[in-house]
């Protein structure tokens, strides 16, 4: 194993372990057991079974196994895979540059050159600081939000929702309300997306409600995205 000399002794570098290799049939099975589930949890937990539109179901679940077999069987998904990884590693690396001029090396990434380490109360031996919410996640956080509020300035956010919001509603159905919710979802959050369409939320009908609800739990706002790769989550696969 490497070693780390630090504080004049020696501390190993912690093993990782082997990445686990492809999917088994059984979690493939297990995956559809829970897909499955999951419809027939909404089949029985429907008002009205008998306004179930099947088309629709069919057709959002088919975009998610495209979507799936592109990114992970083809050269341009896996391609279009490793971009994504590299930019988003570029742009959060920029916001290390900032941690690291206001914080010094307390705000420098774990394991990165210069991590600051500190000594045991307990046993005496040198510690690795670790992350630190206040040095590693409030920063992104407040980096990704600013970011984005320049995007929005510069009018490439509304451009990128009205093509989506419009390709989503005559894909899967969904009305304009829900499906610009849905979109603008990933850039402002669960919280802050639905103000958009404050002036409607007092027409739309309860399953409308819902499907705005359900949009807001099923994605992920851009500065938790950012917070998650900081936690050592792969930017390709989030």
């Amino acid at each position: 194993d490497e070693e780390i000399r630090v504080l004049d002794g020696v501390v190993p570098e912690p093993k990782r372990s082997a990445p686990p290799r492809g999917s088994t049939w059984w979690f493939r099975f297990r995956s559809l057991i829970g897909l499955a589930g999951l419809v027939a949890l909404g089949y029985g937990l429907s008002m009205d079974r008998k306004s179930i539109q099947w088309r629709f179901i069919g057709v959002g679940i088919s975009v998610q196994l495209a979507i799936g077999f592109l990114l992970l069987k083809t050269p341009v998904g896996t391609g279009a895979f490793a971009l994504v990884r590299t930019f988003v590693g570029r742009v959060l690396a920029f916001s290390e540059q900032g941690i690291g001029l206001v914080f010094g090396a307390l705000g420098r990434p774990y394991g990165a050159p210069g991590h600051p380490w500190v000594v045991d109360g307990v046993s005496g031996d040198p510690v690795a600081l670790g992350l630190v919410v206040a040095f590693h996640i409030l920063p992104v956080l407040i980096f990704v939000g600013g970011l984005t509020g320049l995007l929005i300035h510069l009018r490439a956010v509304k451009f990128t929702v009205e093509l989506l919001t419009r390709g989503l509603a005559k894909l899967v159905g969904t009305g304009g309300v829900e499906s610009l919710v849905a979109v603008t979802n990933v850039f402002l959050g669960h919280v802050q997306a639905p103000l958009l369409v404050r002036p409607y939320l007092k027409s739309l009908s309860t399953p409308e409600l819902f499907t705005i609800m359900t949009a807001g739990f099923a994605t992920l706002a851009s500065g938790v995205l950012a917070v998650y790769i900081q936690l050592g989550i792969d930017a390709g696969h989030l």
